[in-house]
This record gives C-alpha cells, sequence and structure tokens, in this order.
C-alpha cells in the first residue's frame, strides 16, 4: 500500500470506528454508488447479534461490536476510500428516511406536529433529506412509504449509508434513544409472534412438537449461507412457541453447530437461548 493510500485508510478508519462505539455495523460502499462492496453473505460468520444494553447509553450489550474490528481493518485497507453503510437489522436500528424528492420533509412535518419524535441521532443526506436513527428491541418491516409519502422506514434486513461516505453529514449529535412504542407498532415488528399464536407449551413427546422439531431441524440444516443465524433463531422461536424444554433447546443447538463452523457455535447457541427466553417472555406478556 502506497503512503497515500496509507493515510487514507487509517483516516477512514477513524471514522467507522465512532459508529463501532455506537454499537453499529458499518460495511464499505461505492463512495459514489453507493454500492456494497462486501457480500452480505459472508457476515453469518460473525454470528448471532448482541442483545440490547442501556437504553441512555444506545449501545449494544457488551459495548463496542469487538468481532467487527478486524474485518474494518481488512475492508478499509483493501478501499481506502470507500463510504460506509450500517446493517440496520445487526445494529437493531429503526431508521426513519426523509427523503424530500417525494415530498417527504411535508409528510414528516405533519408527522411531528401529530406526534412528536424524540430526538436522536440525524444523518443529512446527499439529496438534502434526514436519517433519524432509533433502537429498537424488536426489528420492523423496512418499507417505501411506511410513515407517507417520501418517508421510508429501515430496520429488518436493510442498509441505510452513512458518513464519512461523500454527501452525508452528521446532523445532530444526540445519542441514539429508543424508538416510540407508537412509532414501532406503526411499522408492523416482524420479530414479535403473531397474537394469539403463542399458548402454553406441550409436552416434547406430543405428536405437535416432535413434527414442529423434526421441521426446525431440517430447516437449520438446509440453511444457506448468510442467513443461518436468522434461520436458527426463527426455527427456533417456532418450536418454543409449541414446546418448551432443556431436551429440545440440546437438539436445537446441536443441529445449529453441526450446521456451522467451530469458531460460531457459541453464537449458534446464544441464537437458540435467545429463542427461548423471547417466546417465554412472550408467554408472560400475553397472560
Amino acid at each position: 500500500m502506497t503512503p497515500r493510500r496509507s493515510r487514507a485508510a487509517a483516516q477512514a478508519r477513524l471514522q467507522v470506528w465512532a459508529l463501532l462505539d455506537l454499537g453499529l455495523y458499518p460495511i464499505p460502499v461505492h463512495p459514489f454508488t453507493r454500492h456494497p462492496l462486501v457480500p452480505w453473505g459472508d457476515l453469518d460468520r460473525l454470528g448471532y447479534r448482541p442483545g440490547i444494553g442501556e437504553a441512555r447509553t444506545g449501545q449494544l450489550a457488551g459495548g463496542r461490536p469487538d468481532r467487527w474490528v478486524p474485518l474494518m481493518f481488512e475492508w478499509w485497507d483493501r478501499w481506502p476510500y470507500a463510504g460506509a453503510a450500517i446493517l440496520t437489522g445487526l445494529s437493531r436500528l429503526l431508521v426513519v428516511d426523509v427523503d424530500p424528492r417525494h415530498s417527504g420533509h411535508h409528510t414528516f412535518a405533519r408527522l411531528a406536529q401529530a406526534t412528536p419524535l424524540p430526538a436522536t441521532r440525524g444523518v443529512r443526506t446527499r439529496h438534502g433529506g434526514i436519517h433519524l436513527y432509533y433502537r429498537t428491541p424488536h426489528l420492523v418491516r423496512s418499507k417505501g412509504g411506511q410513515l407517507g409519502q417520501g418517508v421510508d422506514v429501515k430496520s429488518h434486513r436493510a442498509l441505510i449509508v452513512c458518513p464519512p461516505t461523500p454527501g452525508y453529514s452528521l446532523l445532530e449529535r444526540h445519542p441514539i434513544v429508543p424508538a416510540p412504542e407508537w412509532l414501532v407498532a406503526r411499522c408492523h415488528p416482524v420479530s414479535r409472534p403473531r397474537a394469539g399464536r403463542v399458548r402454553d407449551p406441550v409436552p416434547p413427546d406430543a405428536p405437535a412438537a416432535v413434527a414442529a422439531l423434526t421441521q426446525a431441524l431440517q430447516a437449520i440444516k438446509d440453511a444457506p449461507p448468510g442467513q443461518r443465524h436468522d434461520i436458527v433463531y426463527r426455527a427456533a422461536c417456532r418450536v418454543f412457541a409449541i414446546t418448551d424444554s432443556d431436551h429440545i433447546q440440546a437438539a436445537l443447538v446441536t443441529a445449529a453447530r453441526q450446521a456451522c463452523e467451530p469458531r460460531d457455535w457459541r453464537d449458534r447457541e446464544r441464537a437458540v437461548a435467545d429463542a427461548r427466553a423471547f417466546i417465554r417472555g412472550v408467554r408472560v406478556h400475553e397472560r
């Protein structure tokens, strides 16, 4: 690497490091087309995302996603002039995207007047729009016009371009605050089971439980690269919505470990454990 590229890479890493300190997961993008420079499927080897930390800090449990650090050095050494985009799903974000090219600023003004949004981290986009970052424990559907004409939402399986990409700048230096409950509800959470579907668990040897476990084990076995940790989590949720036992959890963990590399074992175990805890929490809430 030439001295000039080396200096550019070092400067870019300093800017991206601030995103890591916020518990965000950035990837490099082309500085002008904004297309990702790395395949999303490769990110599956990093395993299951951590949980949510203290709301007042807006950081993920465990602080900075340290497993991202070597990748950050690898990526920006290779593309020292790359921009950045945040994986909103892994980062547990709900981003309100206001696009003035489609009258989003008028829609957002009416929305903010009717239901004010709390101050949070904001980014100005290349075309004069705004991205508002909110943390959410339940990812929501990423959809254009979700909050009205020109006001999109980015969360589940989405990217949001950010500084140091040319044309993007930090607008508000507030910490990332939790998304208001009304906003999450309006955007249709994708990680919450449908109402009425979570009942008291049946015995693990019941026909419905056996069938659910068999289907989940096959889904985990057939999971393609790039989707494995999400499939493990969803499959485990479906099983624990029907039955709940240490035996079931052990079977799911064994299948998840067989479908991944040894370095990912702990992450897959965490995915299964998180699914069980989530379904148990929903049962308690529905009572």
